[in-house]
């Protein structure tokens, strides 16, 4: 019998944040996010990472990102993709672009058959009150 991949980098991962968390001592309790994703990961391999609440996830990615991790280190920097795909996966998608406006055109004018013609500074006041107030109101 195989064992499951996802159980076995699971525990790959636990080792390695439990040898980094060891270094440091009380660096479960400073950690609890990671402390808690170390016993996670030992037990239930990374399939784990679905079932860890959101917030919980960032929490545990974001403690994860501010340590200074080795580059050679292939379970944590692992693990670090995996958080983040898991979080981007159960992250609300950014609404879509809006379209833009389009230019105003009442519908009962052709385009092509709009006049043009030049008005006193009075009509032009009477014109933009009529605007501003809206139609049958006013003087």
């Amino acid at each position: 019998m195989h064992p499951d991949p996802a159980r076995k980098a699971g525990r790959a991962m636990a080792l390695a944040l439990k040898l980094m968390l060891d270094r440091v001592t009380g660096a479960r309790d400073a950690l609890p996010h990671l402390a808690a994703l170390e016993r996670a990961l030992a037990a239930d391999g990374t399939a784990v990472l679905g079932a860890i609440p959101l917030p919980s996830l960032k929490r545990m990615g974001a403690q994860l990102a501010a340590l200074p991790l080795d580059l050679d280190n292939k379970p944590l920097r692992a693990l670090q993709v995996q958080l983040q795909a898991a979080i981007l996966r159960r992250e609300d998608p950014p609404p879509p672009p809006r379209p833009a406006p389009l230019p105003y055109l009442p519908s009962s004018l052709d385009e092509s058959r709009v006049e043009v013609t030049e008005v006193s500074e009075s009509e032009w006041a009477a014109a933009s009150q009529i605007m501003e107030d809206g139609p049958g109101k006013g003087p």
